[in-house]
């Protein structure tokens, strides 16, 4: 009983404080006489709360060896632990052939912290509704954070949270330049604002789901509070995500949105998603009317957003160079600013990064054989969507489905240390409510 207890608790505070960014550099990697994030070795705090978090997830499924839910839940578990963990190997063979083997076994450290939180969150006995309930609580006072940051327009830095400083008055932060000047983006305690668009992006689909379930009948809670709750945490999550002003995030939003909603009705369960339509929309409607200057994130007259621009065009044709010249193995996890240091030795160092793509990234990194079993995990995973998907089960998949959408303009689903345990926690609740053993309720 305490055990089960422990492991549960253990778990919800791990993804409650998973944006947290409080950590203990052991290792502060230089570049160019730049601190080199990519390269730094570090112990974040919700790094001891994961190690604590399997430890007891181990022992209760040790000693529930026997349970029915157990055996029910890891049915067909062999062939897609065979490909995760050949994943996770696959990235450690890559050590030797890594310019710098030290930052690349960092790498590996965080990409197998993201491998275990799936096991853990596939394995666990909490319900997938209660980390899905941890995570929105989160995201709203990440949204809520973000949004007074936006308003007095700086970012106070805080070591218990892990948060740098940030103005609108210091060039390299991340703002949105507008004919009245420079506007701080909302960070929250993340230390990019796109990466605050990712969180609050795979909180609002995940919510949305929770929501949709609120019609069926297994599920139905007809709490007044519940609902307030519900749907004043979708407005919430709604406004911090604009005031990131991340277009990867609204895109994937959106597109999470859209992809819900048509299932859902594919599904015979439009019906659910109707005051989720409302909305958004309305939510949409008024920020747009309250600061439409947002639609010069999409402008290519503005000068930040053509150098945004041009930089990735020029990103594409780096990783053509890279992936041509390491197509079947890669260069070694981590090693693609390295390379391309090597490419352009003259660059400034705040203009070497990994390109905003995870799966040139991928690919660059881990070659051809380690983006077809990347794929290969994904398309697994969606493939347990089918017309007759709950509701909760469609809107984690629509979370899943952003996040792919966002590793198409972004890379810290893959590079950062919260961006993989972010990315690899959505896919552990989507396969655990796919398994079905969350269909009892909370």
């Amino acid at each position: 009983m305490f055990l089960e207890f422990f492991a549960k608790f253990s778990l919800i505070l791990l993804i409650f404080l998973l944006p947290l960014e409080a950590r203990w550099i052991f290792d502060q990697a230089d570049l160019k006489g730049a601190p080199f994030e990519y390269g730094t070795g570090a112990l974040y705090f919700t790094d001891t709360l994961l190690f604590i978090s399997a430890i007891l997830t181990i022992l209760w499924k040790w000693r529930s060896n026997a349970n029915e839910e157990l055996r029910i839940r890891n049915q067909g578990f062999l062939w897609i632990y065979i490909l995760i963990a050949g994943f996770g190997l696959m990235a450690l063979a890559g050590v030797g052939q890594a310019e710098d083997r030290k930052i690349a076994v960092y790498a590996i450290m965080r990409l197998w912290e993201g491998l275990v939180l799936w096991w853990v969150v596939k394995n666990s006995p909490l319900k997938p509704q209660w980390a899905i309930a941890a995570f929105c609580f989160s995201a709203v006072l990440q949204a809520v954070w973000g949004m007074e940051q936006f308003f007095f327009q700086i970012v106070p830095a805080n070591i218990w949270l892990g948060e740098a400083f940030h103005s609108a008055l210091i060039l390299g932060d991340s703002v949105l330049q507008t004919a009245d000047g420079r506007f701080l983006r909302a960070y929250g305690t993340l230390p990019h604002p796109n990466i605050l668009g990712g969180l609050l992006t795979a909180a609002i689909l995940l919510l949305c789901g929770f929501i949709a379930s609120n019609t069926e009948k297994r599920f139905k809670i007809q709490d007044l509070r519940f609902k307030i709750i519900a749907w004043g945490s979708l407005v919430l999550l709604i406004f911090g995500l604009f005031f990131t002003f991340s277009r990867s995030g609204w895109l994937a939003a959106g597109i999470g949105i859209l992809f819900g909603v048509l299932w859902t009705a594919f599904a015979g369960r439009l019906k659910s998603v109707m005051g989720i339509i409302f909305t958004v929309i309305i939510c949409v409607a008024v920020l747009i009317l309250i600061f439409p200057e947002a639609f010069l994130r999409f402008s290519v007259q503005n000068r930040l957003e053509e150098m945004s621009v041009s930089e990735r065009v020029r990103e594409y044709d780096d990783a053509q160079i890279i992936v041509r010249e390491n197509s079947f193995v890669g260069i070694g996890l981590n090693q693609y600013v390295k390379e391309l240091q090597n490419i352009y030795p003259s660059f400034p160092a705040w203009k070497i990064h990994p390109i905003h793509n995870i799966y040139l990234l991928i690919i660059s990194e881990l070659g051809i054989i380690g983006l077809l079993v990347f794929i290969i995990i994904i398309a697994w995973h969606l493939s347990f969507l089918n017309k007759h998907s709950l509701p909760l089960l469609i809107w984690s998949g629509a979370a899943a489905i952003g996040l792919l959408m966002i590793g198409l303009f972004d890379h810290y689903l893959w590079s950062l240390h919260f961006g993989l345990l972010l990315f690899w926690l959505i896919f552990g609740i989507f396969y655990r409510l796919a398994v079905g053993s969350s269909q009892k309720g909370p």
